[in-house]
Formats: structure tokens, C-alpha cells, sequence
């Protein structure tokens, strides 16, 4: 099978730890083509990458044409658009792809613009939470996999040990980014209130 997978972001967070992830598994057993920004391309193996910088508007006909050109080679069985910027450009091109190419949506936060959703065959969301007010016939859940690797994951013992808490502290972690969007200020805020409690981020 032919999939052509799209990212439109940059940076390195979930999502496109993720979307790498993704693609790298799926080329093991298909023919797998990626549109993303060339900040991405040494991270994916076995995957044919198609390199167009991301920093132009989602409406931008020059830009969407230049995906739309790409897509057209391609001429894949499945295109998966991942996150909204993504959706919305592929969503613009649908009269002009070929109904043999089905349409794959993949939301990954809760947003509030979801019309585009509409246009696909299928929806996927990253849990019930980022479904819960998007229109499709045909949507599902598909958590994002952890691949376990050897030596990452610490029992709460080693943690207090290295933090130098004692063990009848309440222990919160946190695992994310430290940007606005993650809202680790609306975290401190409430841990505030947590009597005898040590907060780590991780």
C-alpha cells in the first residue's frame, strides 16, 4: 500500500515524535511518502521524504499547489493529514484529488476549528477528550504507542532518591515541554494546595 502521511508543524514535541514514529513503523511493511518541513528529514528511515518548508499560510494557493503537485506523483492509496494546519490544507485540495486516494484526519488536541474534519473519510483522535465535539460518520479512537526503551523508565523509589524526598511525601509528576500550550502554570497554581508534596517535571 502506498500511504502519503503530511505534517505541517515544526518543532519537536508529541506530535511529531509521534508522526516519525509513525511513519517509520508503517515503512516496514508499505510504501511510505512523507510531506513535512526539512527540519524532519534525517529522522525517518525507510520513508521517502518530500521536503517543503511549512512556514507559508494554510490558504496560500502557491503553497497548497505545491501540495497538491506533490500528492499528484505520489498518487498514493491513503493520505493522512496530521493536526489541524495540515487537515485544513488537504481539505482544500479534495475536489482535486483522485477519490481512489482516501482521506485520513488525525487530531491530536482539543481545537476548537474542526469543520474540515468533515471532508475526510476518516477521523482519528488521540483520545475521547479531542473527539468529543468533531463531526465524522467514520471516527476512532487510536491512542499514541510509548515504545519501551531499556533503562528510561524509574520505579518512585529512584526518583525519591534522586530528588532527595522523603518517601511519606507525596510525589506529582509531570512529563511535557515547557510552553504556554502545555499550561504548566494552571499545574502550579493547583499543586499549591497540596499539603506535605514535592513536584518534579520530567
Amino acid at each position: 500500500m502506498k500511504i502519503c502521511q503530511i505534517m505541517a508543524s515544526s518543532g519537536k514535541g508529541g506530535l511529531e515524535s509521534h508522526f516519525v514514529d509513525l511513519c517509520n513503523a508503517l515503512a516496514k511493511h508499505h510504501e511510505v511518502h512523507v510531506i513535512a518541513d526539512p527540519e524532519y528529514s534525517s529522522s525517518f528511515v525507510g520513508v521517502q521524504v518530500h521536503e517543503l518548508k511549512m512556514n507559508e499560510g494554510r490558504r496560500n494557493l502557491f503553497f497548497l499547489y505545491k501540495v497538491f503537485k506533490i500528492i499528484h506523483e505520489i498518487s498514493p492509496n491513503i493520505i493522512h493529514a496530521h493536526a489541524n494546519k495540515a487537515v485544513e490544507m488537504v481539505a482544500s485540495l479534495k475536489a482535486f484529488i483522485p477519490p481512489k486516494s482516501k482521506l485520513v484526519a488525525t487530531i491530536h488536541s482539543v481545537k476548537r476549528r474542526l469543520s474540515a474534519y468533515r471532508k475526510f473519510d476518516s477521523a482519528i483522535g488521540v483520545s475521547s477528550r479531542v473527539l468529543e465535539d468533531l463531526v465524522n460518520p467514520d471516527k476512532h479512537i487510536i491512542y499514541n504507542g510509548v515504545r519501551q526503551i531499556s533503562g528510561r523508565l524509574k520505579t518512585r523509589d529512584y526518583l525519591l532518591d534522586q530528588l532527595g524526598i522523603s518517601p511519606e511525601q507525596k510525589l506529582l509528576v509531570s512529563i511535557g515541554r515547557l510552553v504556554p500550550v502545555k499550561r504548566f502554570d494552571i499545574l502550579i497554581e493547583a499543586f499549591q494546595n497540596i499539603e506535605d508534596a514535592h513536584l518534579s517535571r520530567f
